[in-house]
């Protein structure tokens, strides 16, 4: 009987634990979900201040060159910006993206 006993708590602790990875499995894909909807919020918030720094800096640039009549210095700082903050990051961003597709499983649709 002793045994018996031990096979039966043991055989309804392995359910047990089967139903809770069953009911975490089930949670997963909804934690997913949170976690893209988090890095997207972020994603944006951050290109929404890297796109207004930008703006500043081209239009700072222009303005001096405009108050100074010096349009080769205006114009040698947009390419400098130019060179400095947009090819790096949009260099970054297309290597992610392209890059990734070769690390992600083929999902079936």
């Amino acid at each position: 009987m002793g045994e018996s006993e031990g096979s039966d708590s043991t055989e309804s602790r392995a359910a047990a634990l089967s139903r809770e990875i069953l009911r975490e499995k089930k949670n997963l894909p909804h934690s997913a979900d949170e976690n893209r909807a988090s890095r997207l919020y972020i994603m944006k918030n951050v290109m929404i201040i890297y796109v207004v720094v930008l703006i500043t800096l081209a239009l700072s640039i222009l303005l001096g060159g405009l108050f100074s009549n010096d349009w080769g210095a205006a114009s040698r700082g947009l390419t400098e910006v130019a060179t400095t903050l947009v090819l790096p990051v949009v260099t970054l961003v297309l290597g992610y993206y392209f890059g990734r597709e070769g690390r992600e499983p083929t999902k079936p649709h």
